[in-house]
């Protein structure tokens, strides 16, 4: 029995698919990107990773198998593990496995199991019928930009030079008839040639006195009585800042200090189950779960758990998702924090996948 298209099967509707003792594979969405290289813009797609410390078996692989061949659950544990053997005697022998449509299986120098997928392949379901679009490069010609070249007779120059002398006449004329029209216009009763002068100053008397404006030196406010007023308050209070006191048409500040933190409250998800105690105040603020696995199994699901918890992380268990047992590594707050957990994960060898939470 040949499990590629199992496996690819599972791939399309689920982001993990654990081969027992072996691995598992986990897929990442990834957004379109641009090869530069090759001009070629690929489209989204689910990016299949390799986590080879998820080996414990979760039943999804095991439950699609015996439904795909009309097995029983033990059947088809007994050719899972015939055919997991046959993948991991392959590598032993040529260190080298190629499964169809998924990728390719190596051990490296240090003899570890790595591995490289399948890029042609999308398990992307809305990208279903999306081609990769190679770009065309266009070269762009500059033209020559020619200057027309107007003749010039000797009729045209005289009249350019003629124009040239009138304008030289007419413009000290213009500027003398505008002066002394000025001069007669301001009263003024004598007129000389430094009236000409364009930097002459003309004295303008007013009947209005000169008189300096001072502004009062700006006062602070007095944090003391602001910090009384917001301690004898109940509420929200307002505040003039230049009278320095509280009054109905001031600036509304918000009272801080009489707030009280709301008491936070659990619930117990099991009764024999104490490690599945989560606060709902930490649900609430902590939107973003970073899941490490998914589990049928709920004992399966307590090894990881457990497993996790011991390494150093606030694991728990983050609900269910297509019957399967979610288990995070933990909650943040914002969707940036948990991709920088998620990314912190990946490059210490494990994999995750992050789950927003409802409100």
């Amino acid at each position: 029995m040949r499990l590629e298209p199992v496996i690819c099967d599972l791939l399309y509707d689920h982001d993990c698919v654990v081969l027992p003792e072996f691995g598992g594979l986990v897929a990442n969405y990834r957004s379109a990107r641009l090869n530069r290289r090759t001009h070629v813009i690929q489209p989204p797609s689910k990016h299949i990773g390799f986590n080879r410390h998820l080996k414990d078996n979760d039943g999804l692989l095991v439950q699609h198998t015996a439904k795909l061949f009309n097995l029983s659950f033990q059947d088809a544990s007994e050719k899972i593990r015939h055919q997991i053997a046959s993948y991991q005697q392959t590598l032993n022998q040529s260190g080298r496995l190629v499964l169809e449509h998924i990728g390719v299986f190596f051990r490296d120098t240090s003899g570890q199991l790595q591995f490289i997928p399948d890029e042609e392949e999308n398990f992307l379901t809305s990208s279903y019928g999306l081609r990769p679009v190679q770009l065309r490069y266009i070269e762009q010609q500059e033209l020559p930009v020619e200057t027309p070249v107007i003749p010039i007779n000797s009729e045209s120059r005289k009249q350019q030079a003629s124009w040239k002398i009138a304008a030289a006449i007419a413009i000290p004329l213009l500027l003398a008839g505008s002066f002394l029209a000025g001069n007669q216009l301001g009263g003024q009763g004598e007129f000389t040639l430094a009236s000409l002068n364009p930097f002459h100053r003309v004295r303008i008397d007013s009947d209005y006195e000169n008189r300096e404006f001072s502004f009062a030196p700006e006062t602070g406010v007095d944090k003391s009585v602001l910090s009384s007023a917001l301690d004898t308050a109940s509420g929200n209070i307002r505040f003039d800042f230049m009278q320095n006191r509280v009054t109905p048409t001031g600036v509304e500040i918000e009272n801080k200090l009489k707030e009280i933190a709301a008491p936070s409250t659990t619930e117990v998800k099991k009764e024999n189950d104490q490690k599945t105690l989560i606060s709902k105040e930490h649900h609430s603020s902590n939107r973003f779960a970073v899941i490490g696995g998914a589990f049928s199994i709920p004992e399966n699901a307590e090894k990881f758990l457990q497993k996790l918890q011991n390494d150093g992380f606030e694991a728990s268990l983050a609900g269910k998702k297509d019957g399967l047992q979610l288990v995070a590594y933990g909650y943040y707050p914002t969707k940036s924090e948990a991709t920088a957990a998620m990314r912190k994960i990946k490059s210490s060898g494990g994999s995750a996948w992050i789950k927003r939470e409802a409100n």
